[in-house]
């Protein structure tokens, strides 16, 4: 029988627990789904819009959500501004406006009739359920959200 001295049965053991405790956390925290469907947030409640994206395709989403949320976020002047989703008509893409660098433009027409333009992160994700599947669209790739 070959005797493996207690340093190196040490370091095996450090090994297998410095590899094993990151798959394991990754795992648990469904990293280790490999099926590529979204995770996507669900909202408390079911929002339906139509949503046509900058290519012109139209899409019928369900469930759908501002970065999980169900308000529109932006600046407005100097002001932070959050919009409820029943508060809004609908939302239009802009162009990025100058005076808003890194952002972009959402013409926000309200149930009211007013219209509000906020500056809004382009990055934003808008998540929802469509005919189709899970959808994930970030806002800078959005033409307009008709509530």
């Amino acid at each position: 029988m070959v005797r493996i001295p207690a340093t190196t049965r040490l370091a095996l053991w450090v090994c297998v627990v410095c590899l094993a405790w990151p798959t394991a956390m990754a795992w648990a925290m469904g990293g280790g789904s490999s099926n590529g469907e979204l995770n996507l947030p669900i909202p408390a409640a079911a929002v339906r819009v139509q949503l046509t994206d900058r290519t012109g395709r139209a899409y019928t989403v369900e469930r759908f959500s501002w970065e999980g949320k169900l308000y529109l976020q932006g600046v407005f002047g100097a002001a932070k501004l959050s919009i409820p989703f029943a508060k809004i008509r609908f939302i239009k893409g802009l162009a990025a406006d100058p005076s808003s660098p890194g952002k972009a433009m959402a013409e926000v027409a309200l149930v009211t009739g007013e219209t509000v333009k906020l500056a809004v992160d382009p990055g934003s994700r808008c998540y929802g359920m469509t005919p189709y599947g899970p959808m994930e669209i970030l806002f800078k790739d959005v033409a307009e959200i008709r509530m």
